[in-house]
């Protein structure tokens, strides 16, 4: 996985094609503790089973609520997520 900021990532591993996962649309209030919040999000849904694409989407998602907020790490991240729309975190 290699992240391009604002570009978002892209990902590939063994026999699968590059997979471009796009960032999401955010206010960047600080960009410390970005990367380290997409390798948690990666490395948790990577642990729990999920296929790549999916890991590196949810990551997308930790990191960009890092980067939307002042502090360095997203501390109320559970309640990011129970209030996030996105379906797919059921999978995790």
């Amino acid at each position: 996985v290699v992240t391009v900021g604002a570009l978002g990532s892209v990902a590939a591993a063994h026999g699968m094609e590059p997979v471009h996962v796009p960032a999401l649309p955010v206010e960047v209030v600080d960009t410390t503790g970005a990367g380290d919040a997409f390798v948690a999000g990666l490395s948790h849904a990577i642990a729990v089973g999920a296929p790549l694409q999916l890991a590196v989407q949810a990551a997308t998602r930790v990191a960009a609520w890092t980067v939307n907020h002042e502090e360095s790490v997203c501390r109320n991240i559970r309640e990011r997520i129970a209030s996030d729309p996105w379906e797919r975190w059921g999978e995790l």
